[in-house]
C-alpha cells in the first residue's frame, strides 16, 4: 500500500485542485506545481495516515463506551 499511497495522493490532488479553480480559489497557473511537489504529496500521505489513525481510534472509543463490539 505504502507504494500507491503517492499516485492516490496525487490523484485526489488533481480534483481537489480542479474543484478549486472551479470554484475560482486557485490560480490555474499553480496547479500544475501543485500536483507535482513531493513535499506537499509526503505531508498529504502523513495528513491522511493521521486522519485515519483518529477516525478509528474514535470508533474503537465509540463502540467500548457503547458497549458494541470492539
Amino acid at each position: 500500500m505504502t507504494d500507491l499511497a503517492p499516485v492516490i495522493v496525487r490523484i485526489v490532488l488533481r480534483y481537489l485542485s480542479g474543484a478549486l479553480v472551479a470554484w475560482g480559489l486557485l490560480a490555474p497557473e499553480s496547479v500544475p506545481g501543485l500536483i507535482a511537489d513531493p513535499d506537499l504529496n509526503a505531508v498529504l500521505v502523513a495528513a491522511v495516515g493521521g486522519v485515519i489513525a483518529a477516525l478509528t481510534e474514535w470508533a474503537y472509543a465509540r463502540a467500548r463506551r457503547e458497549g458494541g463490539p470492539t
